[in-house]
């Protein structure tokens, strides 16, 4: 499975169709949820210290879900 994919008119006509037929339902079915993620988005924001803030950023970089792999 590619995770990403790029399909041109010009080259793979039946695919990009297809894609572009997903993509145009996902649009039409979708839910607007910029409401939902400001709430949820307020509700996770608290105000720490830097020392917390910095103690939080190691923790994470020590588990290994800070940075992304390569």
């Amino acid at each position: 499975m590619r995770p990403n994919a790029r399909f041109t008119p010009k080259d793979e006509p039946r695919r990009y169709r297809e894609i572009w037929q997903y993509a145009e339902f996902l649009w039409e079915h979708g839910t607007d949820a910029k409401d939902a993620l400001l709430t949820l988005l307020e509700n996770l924001l608290r105000c720490v210290t830097w020392r917390e803030a910095l103690a939080r950023a190691c923790a994470e970089l020590l588990e290994g879900t800070g940075l992304p792999a390569i």
